[in-house]
């Protein structure tokens, strides 16, 4: 992003070339560049911080540079004596000129960064093509389903609309590198999994407004989850094996229930009120009833020990073959589901 550099040594603000063009014509900030022809702006997203990913409110904070390029012929000075190339425009003449009214939907909070001056920047070319960048921080809703929490994928998409400018004013494209990111951009719960940038212009009342939409794959860490939830629940699981080898009272398996189903409670404390079970709700309740289950054989087992035969070892024998092995099958079948993996 060689744009946002620095102002070079041969080249400098020439002021009084932008104070000519608009005192020498009847330059009207409210007239878009062209009246009977469409203005074509392109724009670009730099991404330098992706500050947060907040699930209870789905929202996601970002610091980014919005770049916005296009040609106003009102604004040539190529052939005025000795013009540079380009100027470079000061703070403030932004609100001189015609800019495109962009703004963002899915905006819930937003600022232009302005520590020491305003980091926004314009320039103008001798041919009339305006190049405007601006530092902003922001705040997005993300409509977040967690349906497949903790192996969930959020799609969060960032759009630009133009507010008052039908599509046969201004038409939005994105330029070439139009969605990047700056560096390296660490999140604590997700990886950055793709960026996709599509044209999302809307029709209202046979109306077209011009839009563009970044979106945003984040793909959710989840080693962390596994071994916070469902390594213990596992552990839990092995435990609720062991009176069908040792003899032990009932309360071990009461007391693996109470222990799993304070863990099911507490395996989603950081999601918002949903009204539908997730990934891992599943996993903690197919471990309660393989607990339960293995309540139900080993009270099967007691009952048993009152005949003389030899039913009661047979039964354990079973039992000990039928839980791991039911067990280990119904796990890979949900681990492969939840994590897509395919089997041919």
């Amino acid at each position: 992003m060689s744009g946002a550099a620095g102002h070079g040594n041969s080249t400098i603000p020439h002021s009084s070339i932008f104070h000519t063009l608009l005192s020498q014509q009847d330059y009207q900030r409210s007239d878009p560049p062209r009246l009977n022809q469409t203005t074509v702006v392109k724009l670009g997203i730099y991404i330098t911080m992706i500050h947060d990913i907040n699930e209870k409110t789905r929202e996601f904070s970002i610091s980014f540079y919005l770049r916005q390029i296009w040609s106003d012929p009102r604004l040539q000075f190529g052939h005025f004596q000795s013009a540079p190339s380009k100027i470079y425009l000061g703070q403030d003449s932004w609100d001189k000129l015609w800019i495109p009214d962009i703004f963002f939907p899915n905006l819930k909070n937003g600022e232009y960064v302005d520590i020491t001056v305003s980091n926004r920047r314009m320039t103008l070319s001798s041919t009339g093509e305006i190049y405007y960048i601006a530092a902003i921080k922001a705040i997005f809703t993300c409509p977040m389903k967690f349906h497949n929490y903790p192996f969930d994928t959020q799609l969060c998409p960032i759009r630009l609309h133009s507010f008052s400018y039908l599509a046969d004013i201004v038409k939005l494209e994105w330029s070439g590198s139009s969605v990047d990111i700056i560096g390296e951009v660490e999140l604590f719960s997700y990886s950055i999994a793709e960026i996709n940038k599509i044209d999302c212009s809307q029709n209202f009342s046979s109306e077209v407004f011009p839009s563009l939409c970044a979106n945003f794959t984040f793909q959710r860490k989840y080693g962390t989850l596994m071994t916070q939830m469902y390594f213990p629940s596992v552990l839990m699981i092995i435990l609720s094996w062991i009176p069908f080898w040792i003899e032990t009272g009932i309360d071990i398996l009461v007391g693996l229930m109470i222990i799993l189903a304070l863990l099911m409670q507490t395996s989603t404390s950081d999601l918002p009120q949903i009204s539908y079970i997730t990934a891992v709700g599943i996993w903690f309740l197919m471990c309660v009833i393989y607990v339960f289950l293995a309540l139900v054989l080993y009270t099967i087992c007691q009952t048993l020990k009152e005949n003389p035969d030899n039913r009661v070892r047979k039964f354990r024998l079973w039992c000990r073959i039928l839980l791991p092995v039911s067990f280990c099958v119904s796990s890979i079948a949900y681990f492969l589901f939840y994590t897509k993996v395919i089997i041919i």
